[in-house]
């Protein structure tokens, strides 16, 4: 017998399918950590809360984002993908497409684009879908938010030079970070969108 059996046999005995653990999580909790389809499935046909918050702020969705088959069975019971983690802090007020792109993994991203997610939601550190992928150094991340998300053509440069930036500072890549400005660089040139001197905001006086 496998635990899911137990499971099964416990919840149709009455045991609380949205109890919480010492560690403040339910059992739809563990089960999207531990990425069990077969265990999510079972809690949700007894009826488990897909909204409930851990005790340090989370939903069971923000657990699931690494595979986007449990994301999408999630939205099939009603799972927001717009609510926001609890998480307090700078660090906090993130929705589950921050937590997918945090991730890295391209698939959930795109699932949860075309599932209504808005790139366009801020954490408590001011940074939206894009931010995200660009601090996290995601182009492959990127490349899917810019596909479904059509961003303006100043948004995309903005993106390739924000981009260039994380890989200079954050990875000391300098081929890369090239490769980014200089994709910025052109696509300013076709668009009749080149910096002045105007433009650009002098240092701040040294105190």
């Amino acid at each position: 017998m496998n635990r899911t059996n137990i499971m099964e046999i416990l919840l149709s005995h009455g045991a609380d399918v949205n109890a919480m653990s010492d560690a403040q999580l339910s059992l739809l909790h563990a089960a999207c950590a531990m990425k069990s389809r077969e265990a999510i499935e079972l809690l949700i046909k007894h009826g488990a809360d897909v909204h409930q918050f851990s005790g340090k702020g989370f939903t069971c969705f923000m657990h699931a984002v690494k595979r986007a088959d449990l994301c999408l069975l999630l939205i099939e019971d009603g799972a927001s993908v717009n609510m926001k983690d609890k998480y307090p802090g700078q660090h906090g007020g993130n929705t589950v497409l921050h937590c997918a792109i945090q991730e890295g993994n391209r698939d959930p991203v795109e699932l949860l684009i075309t599932q209504d997610a808005d790139f366009d939601i801020q954490n408590n550190s001011g940074d939206n879908a894009f931010h995200a992928a660009v601090f996290r150094g995601c182009s492959d991340v990127l490349d899917v938010i810019t596909k479904l998300s059509q961003p303006s053509i100043q948004r995309q440069i903005e993106t390739h030079e924000l981009l260039g930036c994380h890989f200079a500072d954050e990875r000391d890549d300098k081929e890369k970070a090239l490769g980014e400005w200089r994709t910025a660089v052109q696509m300013r040139e076709e668009h009749d969108m080149l910096l002045s001197s105007d433009d650009i905001k002098p240092p701040l006086p040294v105190t």
